[in-house]
């Protein structure tokens, strides 16, 4: 994949289709940090309301700093977790995953409690 661009505004969605073996879960694991072993980010950046989150290694930073950005505006929290099992992103109910919960969990106690 080369030269993959787009850019969102608040309340838009991007739909992402094509042939199968084009990409799409390549990108889309590229934007949250799961590809496989091998696979690497040559150049570029993913920027999410400015911050860039390329290098990001940590997780937990993610999660933390989306919950400072977005904290007053969030309403509803949908919790699903993931895996990365033989290269493939599996999806699986909250807790059964490789997701650490405590900072989200922490934030709708203590914020969010109604």
């Amino acid at each position: 994949m080369r030269d993959v661009s787009f850019s969102l505004k608040q309340g838009e969605v991007l739909a992402i289709v094509g042939e199968s073996g084009c990409g799409k879960s390549a990108l889309c694991k590229s934007i949250m940090k799961l590809l496989p072993e091998h696979a690497k980010i040559k150049s570029g950046s993913i920027l999410i309301n400015g911050a860039d989150i390329t290098n990001y290694g940590d997780k937990q930073a993610i999660i933390d700093e989306a919950i400072e950005l977005l904290g007053p505006d969030i309403a509803v929290i949908h919790l699903k977790d993931c895996a990365v099992r033989d290269g493939k992103l599996l999806s699986m109910g909250c807790g059964q995953g490789e997701m650490d919960y405590t900072s989200i969990l922490k934030f709708i106690k203590e914020r969010k409690p109604y």
